[in-house]
């Protein structure tokens, strides 16, 4: 494999190799959307460098946030990106273009990449939602009131009170109230942790029929094309 190829995966599960466009701009936009830190490094190099993605333009390129430590590349110079999102690994080349600014602050832009590798570490993808989603569920019973921060067609994240008294291993019946729809479903409580005034659940759900599964699934791939829509400030 030659420099300006993607980065091979170590050894172990295959990672799947993307080469269509508007994927690869989804992948970009929904790093920048959720800041996600990534890991820059020339060939060559053993340091890597920190950076965040600030802009995706399909004719520009990409505008990286001024690496960490500084990082002191040539015009086209290949770059190795690392990073993760959505619990997968994801990995692609990309050469510089130059320094460039984006609102004021000092960037580095490259073009596009033309392939990414990404390596499922999850079971199911997940949805991340913004603070401000408003996507919430309750159980049946009408005692107890969750905000979800993640969410997929397995299981969710999510955010409960300072008063709940939630334990792993608790089985809840939830109400998940969506874009359009709401889903009925047993949830069991995987992991629970103080955060945030409260408590941080992981939830795996449990019983949900085929066409509930369905539904969720639809109201997930709407939520995540409605946050790319936003991310490239479309409405």
């Amino acid at each position: 494999m030659n420099e300006a190829s993607t980065p091979a995966a170590d050894a172990g599960p295959t990672p799947t190799l993307l080469s269509q466009r508007e994927r690869i701009l989804d992948l970009l936009h929904r790093l920048r959307l959720h800041h996600e830190l990534l890991s820059l490094r020339p060939h060559g190099s053993l340091g890597a460098h920190a950076s965040i993605v600030l802009a995706v333009d399909p004719a520009t390129g990409i505008d990286f946030d001024d690496p960490h430590p500084a990082l002191h590349a040539a015009v086209g110079d290949v770059l190795s990106v690392r990073g993760r999102i959505d619990g997968s690994d994801l990995r692609f080349v990309c050469p510089v273009v130059g320094p460039s600014r984006i609102g004021g602050r000092p960037a580095l832009r490259t073009e596009l990449p033309t392939e990414m590798a990404m390596l499922e570490r999850r079971a199911a993808y997940r949805v991340r939602l913004p603070v401000d989603a408003g996507i919430t569920a309750a159980t049946l019973d009408g005692r107890q009131g969750l905000e979800l921060t993640d969410l997929s067609h397995l299981g969710a994240g999510a955010q409960a009170g300072r008063s709940s008294a939630i334990e792993p291993g608790d089985l809840l019946q939830l109400r998940i109230n969506l874009p359009e729809t709401r889903v009925d479903t047993a949830a069991e409580v995987r992991s629970s942790r103080p955060a945030g005034g409260g408590l941080r659940l992981g939830l795996r759900f449990a019983g949900l029929g085929r066409e509930a599964r369905q539904r969720l699934t639809q109201a997930i791939h709407r939520i995540e094309r409605q946050l790319i829509r936003h991310a490239r400030g479309l409405r």
